[in-house]
């Protein structure tokens, strides 16, 4: 069994996260970034779910804070399109960086806590 997290293993890190569809670049918004950001951290968190890296008791996102920094399933430093990196990359004031980062975390945490059914993604629609 793999014990080392998805976060420190980057070449299934970008196997895992080309299976998430991107936002065409050309009409980039914040809200695809923020829907996109999930979707791979849902994912990332799925395979550190099955590395035995989080246990499957883990049902929030301040939860899996105990196990390493969460806020790493939010960003990827090694994409090649700088928008889609991070929320941090739109170069927000810190208001509206906070409210978009809190949509994912919120969509997260939901996620974590009904069980993991559904998508995260599904989530955003409920965190306003």
């Amino acid at each position: 069994m793999d014990t080392i997290s998805i976060l420190d293993d980057l070449d299934a890190r970008r196997r895992i996260a080309a299976t998430v569809e991107e936002p065409a670049y050309s009409h980039l918004s914040v809200r695809q970034t923020v829907a996109y950001r999930t979707q791979v951290a849902q994912l990332w968190m799925e395979e550190d779910f099955r590395r035995d890296v989080l246990p499957v008791s883990t049902n929030s996102f301040s939860a899996v804070h105990e196990y390493m920094d969460a806020n790493e399933y939010l960003m990827d430093e090694y994409h090649p399109v700088e928008r889609l990196r991070s929320i941090l990359d739109w170069d927000l004031p810190f208001f509206d960086f906070y409210d978009q980062y809190q949509l994912m975390v919120d969509a997260l945490d939901k996620w974590l806590s009904s069980g993991r059914h559904g998508q995260a993604a599904d989530y955003l629609h409920d965190s306003k």
